[in-house]
């Protein structure tokens, strides 16, 4: 078994604390080296862009940051950590740790990441919180001594930084289609096409599908004028005053024991949740008999945030999809409720209030300095575009729906990866599980066949 040593950082290597270089000076600027500041660091372990660089005169020093080197934001943003993909300079709010041969950088940044709050513990509460050098070089980890076993965790980790990040690809390619999917569905909508295709048993049946109509460029004869813009011949534009009835909630959270004890949807279950379900964990709460009349939620009702400390963070919309039992819409929240749901979907008024042209409606409407809210008059004056043909509408939620699951399932997938790094960190750098040191061994995200 590997010795575990107990070691303070100056011995890692050596620790230099960056400054900057005369900005006056033009000789010294806008070349090709690295002019490292926190601003630079995301969650990468690798900082390889910075947005200001320097010119190689400036190397001429002995603060220079090396190559795989590990930088420490030690003043104000404490704690943020990033590995240098190649030399430069740091700022000074930025203490570096130039190793020595007993440790690997890589190990390192994660060893150092998973004890950070030591070092946010040691700024204390100030104004600006600062750790200076001879502070920093004192803090001691619990480190392995062995350079391979080193390497090995290192490996792991960074397989599992590998597949995360790949995660965090998928995710913003779907967010990308599906921003650009919500324009082209509630500008050109959908028409129903049948089209013949293969049954599970081979026979060759006919089946409706749904497919974006011709761009206005290539059909203009499809589309009509209205307020909001070009939109198609079979929609009607309308405000929500006529296809809608805005219900304004004032029930708070307070529990009175003479009252009827419900459930309570608030506000942040309608900020983080575009559908709701069964599934939210929904807060108790309590109201009287008048308000579990005209508060009660009903399936397809959509609700939306009627306050907020910014205008263009207004109306955030979700939608119930399920009848969910004494659930009632709280404070701060208005209900939305098509009058008729043969001529208007929930889930389509849902989506529709996320693109701009609509959304943009509530913020210009919004009033206040400090805090903005909408009055029921606001609200009700905001337009709407709306296929008549209800079936329409179901064709763009179903397609809006199979790129949304796709995205949920990535979102899930990413919690999970990212809840098996914070077990492998916590058990490699820890010394609660070890690992092998063949260096020719597969890895699995799990951990699997490389820790016991």
């Amino acid at each position: 078994m590997s010795e575990w040593k107990e070691t303070q950082i100056k011995y890692f290597g050596r620790v230099i604390t960056g400054y900057t270089p005369a900005t006056s000076d033009r000789e010294l600027w806008n070349g090709e080296v690295p002019f490292y500041t926190p601003a630079d660091f995301k969650e990468d372990v690798y900082c390889s862009v910075t947005e200001r660089k320097l010119n190689e005169v400036a190397l001429s020093n002995d603060r220079i940051v090396q190559e795989n080197s590990l930088m420490v934001t030690c003043i104000a943003s404490i704690g943020k950590i990033a590995l240098a993909k190649r030399r430069g300079i740091s700022n000074q709010q930025i203490n570096t740790i130039i190793f020595n041969d007993n440790f690997d950088p890589k190990y390192c940044y994660y060893l150092i990441k998973e004890n950070i709050n030591e070092l946010i513990k040691l700024a204390g509460i100030t104004a600006v919180p600062i750790v200076n050098k001879t502070e920093f070089e004192k803090i001691y980890l619990r480190h392995h001594s062995d350079l391979t076993e080193q390497r090995q965790i290192a490996r792991i980790l960074s397989t599992s930084d590998s597949v995360i990040e790949k995660t965090q690809v998928a995710i913003a390619k779907y967010k990308a289609i599906k921003q650009g999917m919500l324009h082209d569905l509630f500008t050109r909508g959908v028409k129903s096409e049948k089209v013949k295709v293969k049954s599970e048993n081979g026979d060759i049946v006919e089946k409706l599908v749904w497919k974006l109509r011709p761009k206005y460029e290539d059909a203009p004869e499809l589309y009509k004028a209205g307020k909001l813009g070009i939109m198609p011949k079979e929609w009607d534009e309308l405000l929500i005053n006529d296809c809608i009835d805005p219900i304004m909630s004032n029930v708070d959270k307070h529990i009175y024991e003479n009252e009827i004890k419900i459930l309570l949807c608030n506000y942040m279950d309608v900020y983080n949740n575009r559908y709701m379900t069964k599934g939210i964990s929904f807060s108790d709460g309590s109201v009287n008999a008048s308000e579990m009349q005209r508060f009660s939620l009903k399936s397809q009702d959509v609700i939306i945030t009627k306050d907020s400390e910014t205008p263009d963070d207004i109306a955030v919309p979700t939608v119930l999809i399920e009848k969910v039992e004494n659930l009632i819409c709280g404070y701060h929240l208005c209900i939305l409720r098509s009058k008729d749901l043969s001529k208007l979907n929930g889930e389509y008024l849902m989506l529709q209030l996320q693109i701009q042209e609509i959304n943009s409606q509530f913020a210009i409407r919004a009033n206040g300095s400090t805090r903005y809210g909408l009055t029921i008059d606001a609200i009700e004056n905001v337009s709407l575009r709306i296929p008549k043909d209800i079936n329409e509408q179901l064709g763009i939620v179903k397609r809006i729906k199979t790129i949304d699951d796709k995205l949920k399932s990535e979102q899930n997938y990413l919690q999970k990866l990212q809840a098996i790094k914070q077990g492998l960190m916590g058990d490699l750098l820890s010394g609660r599980k070890r690992v092998n040191v063949d260096v020719n061994e597969d890895i699995d995200t799990n951990g699997n066949n490389v820790i016991s």
